[in-house]
């Protein structure tokens, strides 16, 4: 069995993505939240587990994709890395239930980076 390395910012990605979920699995069915549908679907679909796994598996993309952001120093919209970054990056995710594998579809980190750059903030 080959065990896969992960770094204290990918466990830490994986604990804010999993806070994140949480949150919106519990105000399901509130308005703005389409978004999520697909989300919601799979873990009714799969399960708890499956989605703690699916929040593993997504840690080290979501970190990669803050460090192309952070390197552009125009990330200031998009902290706190828990409370904007990653809701804004799982609000992105393409999700899906396929039988087996990963729960998304592919993910273009570079134009997932720029498209979360293009966020605006209200003033």
């Amino acid at each position: 069995m080959r065990t896969k390395l992960f770094t204290e910012a990918d466990c830490e990605a994986a604990m804010c993505l999993w806070e994140a979920m949480l949150v919106e699995y519990r105000e399901e069915g509130k308005p703005g939240h389409e978004w999520a549908e697909p989300m919601h679907a799979r873990w009714d679909q799969w399960g708890t587990s499956e989605m703690r796994h699916d929040c593993i598996a997504l840690a080290p993309i979501a970190e990669r994709v803050w460090q192309i952001v952070r390197e552009t120093g125009e990330e200031d919209h998009l902290v706190p890395f828990d409370w904007e970054f990653i809701p804004a990056f799982l609000r992105r995710v393409q999700w899906i239930s396929p039988p087996s594998g990963e729960g998304w579809t592919p993910i273009d980190e570079a134009a997932m980076a720029a498209d979360l750059l293009k966020i605006v903030v209200p003033s």
